[in-house]
C-alpha cells in the first residue's frame, strides 16, 4: 500500500496487516501463536510454575472509606468490596460521604474483551446486583457532586469529548454540561470535592481546566495555546499552574488558604496537593518528597526517596510507598509517628552526563544479567516498582530503571524536551545509560536486556534499529510496543493520531515532523536485512485499542527469525489477574532460556 506525504511516496508491503481481517491475517496469527507456544514449551514447566508463584503480589485492602474497602491491582485495575463482603473488580470507584454504602463503579463492558470500553454501575450493600447501569462507553473516571454522578462519554475508542451527568441514585435525567469540538483535545475528569468537579482538557503539553459546580454550572479558566500544566488540589480554585515563561505559581485560592509550601523551582516540582489535611508531594528526577504543611510553620519533610507515593484517593489516612527493589510500604498518617523503613535489595542512583537519572537494583546472588527498563512519554511517571522483576533479582539479575526525557519524573521542561523532535535525544540518553550501567555492573552486551511497554517501545525499538548487531545489548522484551510511528501518525482514521499530534508530531501537515520521525521511528530505521544479533520477545493482544497489534506483527516479520510474537486473543492493552501472571511467567522463562550461558 502506497502513501504520499509532501510529495514523497513510500510503499509498505506489509500494509495488508493493518486491516487485521481476512483469512491471510488469521492464518498469520495462528502460525505466530503456534511458533511462540513451541518456544515456551522448550522451557521447563517447573520453572514456569515457580516464576508464576513468585510474581503473585496480593495487595491488601488498605484504601477506602464510608464502609468500602479498596485494593490496588496492577496498573489500571482495582478490587473493591463492602466490609465483610466478596470483592468486585473495577477500573475506578467513586465514594461519597453523603451516601455511605453506595459505590459507583466503572467496569469493563461485557463485550469489551480488553478493548478499554467502560460502563458505569451503581451498587449498594443490600443488593448483589447493580441498582442501575449504563452501557454508553465512558472514560475511566467518575465523580459525585451534589446528587449527580459525572462522567465523560467517548466519541470513539479512547476519544473522550462530552461531560454528562445523571441522577446519582436513580441513574436517569442525563444532562450534557460540555462538549469538546477540537479533535486535538481529550477530556479528563478529576474529583475535587462534594461541591465541584474539575475537567481537564489536554493536547500534549497544553492543558486547560474547567470547574463544574453543584448546580451544573461550568466555569472555564483562560485557554492556553502554549505549554502549560496544572497540579490540582482537592479544593476548588486551589492549584499550582506552570507556564513556560513564568514557571510554577500558586492560584489565588491556594494563596488565600494560607498553607506554607516549599519553594517550587526548576528542581522541585509539585505532584500532589491535599489542602484539607495539609499534604504535598514534590518530585525531582524520580525522587519524591512527602511534605506536611501548616499555616503556622514551614513545610516539614516526612519522607524522601526514589519511588512513588500514592495517597488514599478516598480521603482515608493511608499512604502507599513504592520503591525500586523493595516491598510496598503502607503508612497510617493518623496513628503512626514514623514511616516504616523498606526491606529489600540494595540499590544505587546514578546521573548520566546528559542529565538522566538511573536507579540500579543489585541482586543478592552472583550477577548474571542486566535488565534495563524505562518509559519516557506523555509526561507520565516511570514506574518505580520492581515487583514484576523479582524473579530476575532472585536469579542474579541487576534491574535498572531509567528516567528518560519525555516522562513525568522531573519538570515540565523535561517532559517537553522528549516530545516530537526531542525523541531522537532520548535514544542518545539511552545509549549513554547502557554503557554506564555495563561499566558499573561488568555485564557484557549479551547479558544485557532492554524492556519497554507501549510508548516505551519507541526507545527500545529505536535501539534495536540502531544497534541490531548485538554489540551493545543482546535481547529485548517489549509489550504492546509502539514502533510503526510514520504509518500511525499519517493515518487519521485512528483514534489517537490527532490527539497525539503534540506528543509525536503530525507529519502529514508539518514537513519538519515528517523529517524528524524518519530519523527516530523504529520501523523506518530497521535494517533492510532484518535484525541479526538481537533476540526479541514481542507481546501484544488482538483487542488492543491504543497500539494496534498489527504494529507488533509487522515489526516481528521485518525483524526476522530472532523475534518471537506472543499474541493473544481476547486481550487488550492491559492484562491483569491470573492470566497476566501466567503470561509474564512464560515470557520470563523464555527470556531466561535465551540468555542462559551467555
Amino acid at each position: 500500500m502506497e502513501r504520499t506525504i509532501h510529495g514523497i511516496t513510500w510503499k509498505d508491503p506489509l500494509a495488508w496487516m493493518e486491516d487485521m481481517k481476512g483469512k491471510r491475517w488469521k492464518e498469520f496469527i495462528k502460525t505466530e501463536q503456534e511458533h511462540w507456544q513451541t518456544r515456551v514449551e522448550k522451557t521447563k514447566p517447573l520453572l514456569r510454575n515457580q516464576l508464576e508463584s513468585e510474581l503473585k503480589n496480593n495487595e491488601p485492602f488498605m484504601f477506602g472509606n464510608y464502609g468500602v474497602q479498596i485494593a490496588m491491582k496492577g496498573t489500571v485495575n482495582i478490587a473493591w468490596r463492602f466490609e465483610d463482603r466478596p470483592e468486585h473488580k473495577a477500573i475506578d470507584v467513586e465514594l461519597c460521604k453523603k451516601y455511605p454504602g453506595f459505590v459507583w463503579a466503572v467496569e469493563e463492558a461485557p463485550d469489551s474483551h480488553g478493548a478499554e470500553q467502560y460502563a458505569l454501575r451503581l451498587y449498594v450493600k443490600e443488593r448483589d446486583t447493580p441498582v442501575w447501569k449504563h452501557s454508553t462507553p465512558i472514560a475511566p473516571t467518575v465523580a459525585v457532586v451534589g446528587n449527580r454522578i459525572y462522567c465523560i462519554e467517548a466519541k470513539q475508542k479512547l476519544v473522550y469529548f462530552r461531560v454528562v451527568s445523571y441522577n446519582a441514585l436513580k441513574g436517569d435525567d442525563r444532562r450534557i454540561h460540555y462538549e469538546e469540538k477540537d479533535a486535538r483535545y481529550n477530556l479528563e475528569l478529576i474529583c475535587c470535592d462534594c461541591n465541584s468537579v474539575i475537567v481537564r482538557r489536554q493536547a500534549g503539553s497544553k492543558q486547560d481546566c474547567m470547574v463544574i459546580g453543584v448546580k451544573g454550572d461550568v466555569v472555564m479558566d483562560d485557554v492556553s495555546l502554549e505549554s502549560r500544566r496544572f497540579v490540582l488540589s482537592n479544593e476548588r480554585d486551589c492549584y499550582f499552574v506552570w507556564e513556560h515563561r513564568t514557571g510554577w505559581r500558586m492560584s489565588k485560592g491556594l494563596m488565600k488558604h494560607g498553607l506554607q509550601f516549599p519553594s517550587m523551582n526548576r528542581s522541585m516540582n509539585p505532584e500532589y496537593i491535599d489542602c484539607k489535611r495539609g499534604w504535598c508531594i514534590t518530585r525531582w528526577k524520580g525522587e519524591r518528597t512527602l511534605w506536611k504543611l501548616s499555616k503556622h510553620s514551614p513545610a516539614r519533610i516526612m519522607w524522601q526517596g526514589m519511588g512513588q507515593i500514592l495517597p488514599d484517593p478516598y480521603e482515608g489516612p493511608m499512604f502507599r510507598f513504592t520503591m525500586p527493589g523493595c516491598e510496598t510500604v503502607w503508612w497510617n498518617s493518623e496513628s503512626d509517628d514514623f514511616i516504616p523503613k523498606p526491606i529489600g535489595y540494595s540499590s544505587s542512583v546514578m546521573d548520566t552526563a546528559r542529565g538522566c537519572r538511573v536507579v540500579l537494583v543489585e541482586p543478592r546472588e552472583k550477577p548474571v544479567g542486566l535488565l534495563i527498563t524505562g518509559y519516557g512519554a506523555y509526561g507520565l511517571s516511570t514506574s518505580m516498582s520492581t515487583a514484576r522483576w523479582e524473579p530476575l533479582l532472585r536469579r542474579g539479575w541487576y534491574v535498572a530503571i531509567g528516567c528518560w526525557r519525555g516522562g513525568g519524573d522531573h519538570s515540565p521542561e523535561w517532559e517537553d524536551s522528549g516530545r516530537r523532535h526531542g525523541r531522537e535525544t532520548v535514544l542518545e540518553d539511552v545509549e549513554d545509560t547502557i554503557q554506564i550501567l555495563q561499566e558499573k555492573t561488568h555485564m557484557k552486551p549479551k547479558q544485557t536486556v532492554l524492556y519497554g511497554r507501549s510508548a516505551g517501545g519507541l526507545w527500545v525499538g529505536g535501539m534495536v534499529a540502531k544497534h541490531s548487531t548485538g554489540k551493545l545489548f543482546g535481547g529485548v522484551y517489549m509489550e504492546v510496543p509502539y514502533v510503526d510511528v510514520l504509518r500511525t501518525t499519517t493515518n487519521h482514521s485512528l483514534p489517537l493520531t490527532d490527539l497525539e499530534a503534540d506528543e509525536f508530531g503530525l507529519p502529514s501537515q508539518r514537513i519538519s515532523d515528517f523529517v524528524s520521525i524518519l530519523k527516530w521511528s523504529p520501523m523506518e530505521n530497521l535494517p533492510a536485512g532484518g535484525v541479526k544479533g538481537v533476540w526479541q520477545i514481542v507481546r501484544t493482544g488482538l483487542n488492543d485499542s491504543e497500539v494496534y497489534p498489527y504494529e507488533a506483527a509487522k515489526w516481528v516479520v521485518r525483524s526476522g527469525e530472532l523475534a518471537y510474537l506472543a499474541v493473544e486473543d481476547g486481550q487488550g492493552h492491559f492484562v491483569s489477574g491470573n492470566v497476566g501472571l501466567k503470561q509474564r511467567a512464560e515470557d520470563l522463562a523464555v527470556l531466561l532460556d535465551l540468555t542462559k550461558g551467555k
